[in-house]
């Protein structure tokens, strides 16, 4: 659930195109999950593809 909640702050931090917090970036609490932290901390907006792929 942490990670998930993070995940959705970091979209807003995305989608607003403002700077990614470090307290966004733990990479420990996502490394158990496998996630592509590149796509992850992209400066691009999230799509809908992204969220369905980390919501499975």
């Amino acid at each position: 659930m942490k990670a998930f909640l993070k995940i959705l702050g970091l979209f807003s931090c995305r989608i607003k195109g403002e700077e990614i917090f470090e307290w966004y970036q733990n990479d420990q609490l996502f490394s158990q999950f496998n996630l592509s932290l590149n796509k992850l901390y992209a400066s691009e907006p999230p799509t809908l593809e992204e969220l369905k792929m980390y919501v499975a």
